[in-house]
């Protein structure tokens, strides 16, 4: 009966999560970020709207590439470490050489994050995240 009621909240709680979702402006974005910022975890200073913008300023391709009007979803890994720099940038899955490296070269220009905080000391801490690419959009 326990397992059946933490089952109920969990699938209440994720109803809940899902039914916040709204589309917006974000979502016609050329370049989207996600994180599940927690507790304790590293913040990037003004929150995913603010690494998005800071994302989608300065993420450059080729016009071969702008061309292909390409969306995909390339995912990444860095350490925030105790001082909030960004370091250990890392490909965890991509797709081109091309779009892989501008997205590398961005994250790795990152700017101070608020770093972890763990027991109360700061802390060096890995990020994964996913940046989503559509080439060849125009925002207006």
């Amino acid at each position: 009966m326990k397992a059946f009621l933490i089952l109920v909240v969990f699938l209440f709680l994720g109803a809940l999560t899902y039914g916040q979702q709204t589309g917006s402006a974000q979502d016609q974005s050329p370049y989207t970020v996600a994180i599940d910022y927690q507790k304790g975890q590293p913040n990037f200073p003004g929150g995913d709207d603010a690494l998005q913008k800071f994302i989608r300023d300065n993420l450059h391709f080729p016009d071969s590439i702008n061309r292909l009007n390409v969306s995909c979803k390339i995912y990444v890994s860095f350490t925030v470490d105790t001082t909030g720099s960004v370091t250990n940038v890392k490909l965890l899955k991509g797709v081109n050489k091309v779009i892989d490296a501008e997205v590398l070269r961005v994250v790795s220009i990152l700017p101070k994050w608020m770093p972890a905080v763990v027991k109360g000391k700061k802390s060096a801490m890995m990020i994964a995240m996913p940046v989503t690419v559509n080439t060849g959009v125009r925002e207006e």
